[in-house]
């Protein structure tokens, strides 16, 4: 997760911040998602892996098909359910 910040400023910090712009790549492509939140960064981190992770534990075909035509809550999930790619959720740490 990249976030454009002050290098001083711990990742710890930066969490608990609001009113940010945030962005997590995909580990597979060049896509990258990039959004803003009015709550606490840790808070929607948290909402978007929970998410990802209901889709990821989908392990049969037709059910990964009929997740695949379902609008989800958010474009990154959408693209790990079309695209069966991984978020990468620690790029950029520190950064």
């Amino acid at each position: 997760m990249l976030i454009i910040c002050h290098l001083k400023q711990s990742i710890h910090s930066l969490l608990h911040l609001q009113e940010v712009v945030y962005k997590i790549p995909c580990k597979y492509c060049e896509r990258v998602y990039v959004r803003e939140t009015g709550r606490p960064l840790e808070v929607r981190i948290k909402e978007h892996r929970k998410e990802v992770d209901r889709i990821t534990e989908i392990f049969t075909r037709a059910e990964k098909t009929r997740a695949a035509s379902v609008c989800n809550k958010s474009a990154i999930t959408d693209h790990v359910c079309n695209e069966n790619h991984v978020i990468d959720w620690v790029k950029g740490k520190g950064h």
